[in-house]
């Protein structure tokens, strides 16, 4: 009997391979629409996203041919914009589970930062190295978890990273320790993606994007891990059902003890106004000349609402002793 259902399968799965590939979708489609009507609602709905499931894994593994080895979605979504925008030229960015090197890369090419990136996986730094070399990024194969390169570095990234981690404050915690960045990069998915994600959970299916995921984030959820790490978010966005973030090591306190000494290392060129922002508890960032200030709230999570102000720090014009550029090296030491 065994054997005969063998031969059946085998039989059946050269005819199906055989078809042309408009039939072959009709005929499938007629198939799950039948066992979809004749199971209850909460079955038919299991059956369905196990196998979404499963089609998702094969769209990845297409979408990674389709670009001649990196998956689409970097060009799609494009986040790699979120990152480059916001580091500056000389700066030292650690890039914490760098995969293939193509976020660092960007990052080096782009914002003219230096780039040490560290990931777990041997096969991806020998890929980075290979398909990501820049004399300006060094690859290192290491598990973040035991051990850093040797800081201090101006700013931390961790793209789809921290999902992947358990313990996530004392991790963070470990990383302000010793690398001693002025800033985090973050980018983490959201558990509020989609409609389907907690109906998957409800049913008992799988709802994670990677069965690695040791947790995926609501804002809520995202934030409250944050103030664990004592870390304070002072800009965050949501596209494509991820959450891309800046976080910073100072908190209210340390901005209203020494609000000179942190925008020096944070602005390179505090403003009267500037520290006036710093003593209320409104923290910023610069992008393209400009201060963005962003009032926080007691939890430390941004509000939506924005406030801009020019940053009068032009490089042209000589430094007063209120608007004296940090000393930076060329290699951004």
């Amino acid at each position: 009997m065994h054997r005969l259902r063998n031969l059946a399968k085998r039989i059946l799965l050269r005819i199906l391979h055989r078809l042309p590939t408009p039939q072959f979708e009709s005929l499938i489609y007629q198939l799950v629409a039948r066992r979809v009507a004749a199971l209850p609602p909460d079955e038919a709905l299991r059956f369905l996203f196990r196998l979404e499931a499963a089609l998702y894994s094969l769209q990845g593994q297409k979408a990674i041919e389709y670009d001649g080895g990196l998956h689409t979605k970097h060009r799609h979504t494009r986040y790699h914009d979120f990152f480059v925008s916001r580091i500056r030229a000389g700066e030292r960015v650690l890039d914490i589970g760098c995969g293939m090197g193509a976020v660092a890369y960007d990052v080096a090419e782009k914002a003219r930062a230096y780039v040490v990136g560290i990931d777990l996986n041997p096969d991806s730094i020998a890929q980075a190295r290979q398909r990501y070399a820049h004399s300006r990024v060094e690859y290192r194969v290491g598990d973040a978890l035991q051990e850093f390169p040797d800081g201090p570095f101006d700013v931390v990234i961790l793209s789809n990273v921290l999902e992947h981690l358990p313990e996530r404050p004392a991790f963070l915690r470990r990383v302000q320790e010793v690398a001693r960045p002025s800033r985090f990069l973050i980018r983490v998915p959201l558990f509020e993606r989609d409609w389907r994600v907690p109906l998957k959970q409800e049913l008992g299916v799988e709802w994670r994007l990677d069965t690695t995921h040791e947790t995926e984030y609501t804002l809520e959820s995202f934030a409250e891990e944050m103030a664990a790490a004592g870390l304070r978010i002072t800009h965050q966005e949501v596209r494509w059902g991820e959450l891309a973030c800046i976080t910073l090591r100072e908190t209210l306190g340390n901005l209203a003890a020494s609000p000179f000494a942190y925008l020096r290392r944070t602005l390179r060129g505090p403003t009267e106004e500037e520290i006036i922002w710093a003593l209320k508890g409104v923290s910023f960032e610069v992008q393209r000349g400009e201060v963005v200030g962003i009032p926080s709230t007691s939890s430390g999570q941004a509000l939506g609402a924005t406030a801009r102000a020019r940053a009068h720090c032009s490089r042209s014009s000589p430094a007063s002793p209120s608007r004296r550029r940090a000393g930076r090296s060329s290699t951004g030491g």
